[in-house]
């Protein structure tokens, strides 16, 4: 998103630039021609100046006669060194045309724009563009993004990380609280302060910890009640076996004697 930004404001204030340099070209064609006529050098000299003053990306602006010759130039101590020249045969053209050129200098690129009003009176008009206001404006604007998109990712990485602690904590909980119940411990109930799906689920997880923890009781009392029945049955089978000890000695006892007394009935007799 950064990137596409800045590449589309650069593209869009190089259309700006140009834009403004034909037009200032234009204007100045207007306003100029008279003075040209006149051969009033000091009057072009002042309104380049103050279309200059005007205007801060406008670097220089130069007036050519049609065969090649400066009538006027904001460089008040010459041409400076490294400045391209435009062919004098493009000078002498009998219709309208804008060109342009780029060149570096030591203030960085110069935009040139060259406006031929293909008349007899103005040879060209070349407006020198500073691009160093324009790459200012981009670098200011590109960390404005940088920060923004910067600021963004933080906010949604913060939304993100709660949105994500928000849904996995009660999950969590539930994964420690399910170890529990594995363990045996269903005396648990969960915070079911919530009331979206979550908090139904914790609802739910409650209501079966209850039960899991009523179901435990009422088979420990079971349990209970089993082990009592248990030994009551082990007391009544040891007291069973404890009479039947008692009747098999008692009958032991007793066969002896009884079978004496027909003995000594039949000697007797």
């Amino acid at each position: 998103m950064g990137s596409i930004f800045i590449y589309n404001t650069t593209v869009n204030l190089k259309q700006d630039l140009e834009k403004t340099g034909k037009d200032t070209a234009l204007a100045l064609n207007a306003i100029i021609s008279t003075d040209v006529l006149l051969d009033n050098k000091f009057a072009i000299y002042e309104r380049l100046m103050q279309t200059l003053k005007q205007n801060e990306q406008i670097r220089y602006i130069i007036v050519e006669s049609p065969d090649g010759k400066i009538l006027s130039t904001t460089f008040a101590k010459g041409l400076p060194k490294g400045l391209p020249l435009y062919k004098e045969n493009n000078l002498s053209a009998t219709s309208e045309k804008v060109d342009k050129m780029l060149f570096e200098s030591n203030e960085g690129q110069i935009l040139e724009i060259i406006y031929v009003p293909g008349n007899d009176i103005i040879g060209a008009i070349r407006i020198g563009l500073t691009e160093n206001i324009m790459m200012e404006y981009i670098k200011e604007k590109c960390i404005q993004t940088i920060l923004t998109i910067l600021i963004i990712c933080m906010i949604s990485s913060a939304i993100a990380t709660y949105y994500v602690w928000y849904l996995l904590e009660p999950i969590q909980i539930m994964s420690k609280a399910i170890r529990e119940i594995a363990k045996g411990n269903y005396n648990i109930s969960l915070d079911k302060d919530r009331n979206d799906e979550t908090g139904r689920l914790i609802k739910a997880f409650n209501n079966m910890a209850r039960r899991l923890s009523k179901k435990k009781k009422e088979n420990s009392y079971l349990l209970a009640e089993l082990r009592k029945k248990e030994e009551h049955n082990s007391l009544l089978m040891a007291q069973l076996f404890r009479a039947q000890e008692d009747e098999r000695q008692r009958l032991s006892q007793e066969l002896p004697n009884a079978s004496v007394k027909p003995l000594n009935l039949f000697i007797e007799i």
